[in-house]
């Protein structure tokens, strides 16, 4: 691999992170940014979310992977109902149907 193909993941995984980040800022699944929290509050949970979009195959396995994930961040009293993270998992799979379709990879990861 070239210095350049690898600098153009990179920037491709970097866009792919900003948009989980900020589908997940968005919806707010939690309340955390609404309490006041800093923007960059959820950036652990992206980084655990980002590189399971390698394997979704479909809409739903993005919404399991979020809400898989923030109820190992925080429980599942606070991580809520799989439904809450539907409209986050939409725009994640947009982005994530992006992020194959300028590439060869078949995801992050």
């Amino acid at each position: 691999m070239s210095p350049h193909d690898a600098e153009r993941m990179t920037t491709r995984y970097q866009l792919l992170f900003a948009a989980v980040e900020r589908a997940i800022n968005e919806a707010d699944p939690i309340g955390l940014l609404e309490l006041g929290a800093p923007s960059g509050e959820y950036a652990p949970e992206i980084g655990t979310i980002v590189p399971r979009l390698a394997s979704v195959k479909r809409l739903d396995d993005i919404t399991g992977v979020l809400h898989e994930e923030f109820i190992r961040w925080f429980g599942d009293g606070t991580a809520g109902p799989r439904h809450a993270y539907e409209a986050s998992a939409r725009r994640i799979w947009d982005a994530v149907m992006e992020y194959r379709q300028n590439s060869d990879e078949p995801g992050p990861g």
